[in-house]
């Protein structure tokens, strides 16, 4: 009994493998927007799956995909991390689409105190990661500018730099 456990474990393991890759494959193929829908729609389920749990559980449940999504990413190439980030920034862009320009603001300033706070507390190796992720993305943004816009941008970098 114990090895036909075993092996029906092994099976559902390569059929999950295999559910996930057909799913990747799926999502490269979708354009920003569908990949919104579908992340809304999949945030919705989730909410309404959680609804009956209590606070406790439902804290656990989000620690538990926090995980799950760091080690992802922690698995993905800088290509894939790029694009991730232009999906996510263009979802909350949509979100604060209907947000006047207070709340906007508000909004941003609620994200850069959060994005501080995730920096205060990552070592010195995910800070440097996150250095050259930002500039891959900063170098992606750009790759498209004429040399004067590119040179204008950095000007413009240097004293924002130089602000902070």
């Amino acid at each position: 009994a114990v090895v036909s456990t075993q092996s029906g474990h092994y099976g559902r393991e390569q059929q999950n493998i295999k559910s996930t890759e057909l799913r990747r494959e799926r999502r490269a193929q979708m354009s920003v927007d569908e990949k919104l829908n579908l992340k809304v729609s999949n945030t919705a389920q989730m909410r309404l799956k959680r609804s009956d749990l209590s606070d406790v559980q439902k804290q656990q449940q989000n620690i538990k995909s926090n995980e799950l999504r760091r080690e992802r990413r922690a698995q993905m190439s800088v290509e894939e991390k790029l694009n991730l980030k232009v999906t996510n920034t263009a979802q909350m862009r949509l979100k604060r689409s209907d947000l006047s320009d207070v709340q906007k603001q508000q909004q941003n300033i609620k994200s850069n105190e959060l994005r501080r706070e995730r920096r205060a507390q990552m070592s010195v190796d995910e800070k440097f990661d996150l250095k050259v992720s930002n500039t891959a993305q900063m170098r992606l943004k750009r790759s498209d500018l004429s040399d004067v816009q590119k040179q204008q941008q950095n000007i413009k970098s240097n004293e924002l730099r130089r602000e902070r």
